[in-house]
């Protein structure tokens, strides 16, 4: 019995090394993220894919990133082309918008580009293999009863599909 119990005692420790050592900040920045009303949002991995999906051409942009309760995207249509270094406004027309959702009781309450209130868009490095960039909006959805604000978004994306 006694060999059982320090046994026990040395897993616990290294199962307490382990958790700790997994705790630690080991510079991982997620290719997605923002603040949804002052809390963070990231999307979430499924099925070994990390929630999210980026397109890209010459004049057009979509990134797309969900988890099991809400969802953000953001797309530009620039006829153009699009441009790192250049500062994209969101509008209420679906040109440059970004967009969320959320389900709350088995509802989905919807704020997209026909109720931005502000938002922006600035790409800050794109080329053939690597997007990123900040992002920030407001918007509203008179149904849910609410506004959401949208900030200190960015992205660091190396997976786009073309």
């Amino acid at each position: 019995m006694r060999t059982f119990s320090k046994l026990f005692i040395v897993w616990l420790m290294l199962l307490s090394t382990f958790l700790s050592a997994c705790e630690e900040d080991d510079g991982y920045t997620p290719p997605f993220t923002c603040q949804v009303n002052g809390e963070e949002w990231r999307p979430a991995s499924r099925l070994g894919q990390l929630g999210m999906f980026t397109y890209l051409t010459d004049d057009f942009l979509s990134i797309l990133g969900s988890n099991d309760n809400s969802g953000i995207g953001l797309a530009i249509n620039d006829s153009t082309g699009i441009e790192a270094n250049k500062f994209y406004a969101f509008t209420n027309e679906p040109i440059y918008y970004g967009t969320y959702y959320k389900r709350e009781n088995g509802a989905r309450c919807d704020y997209d580009f026909p109720n931005i209130i502000s938002g922006k868009m600035l790409i800050t490095r794109l080329d053939d293999e690597f997007i990123s960039g900040t992002f920030e909006f407001t918007s509203y959805n008179s149904d849910c009863g609410d506004t959401i604000k949208v900030t200190e978004g960015r992205f660091h994306i190396n997976e786009i599909t073309k």
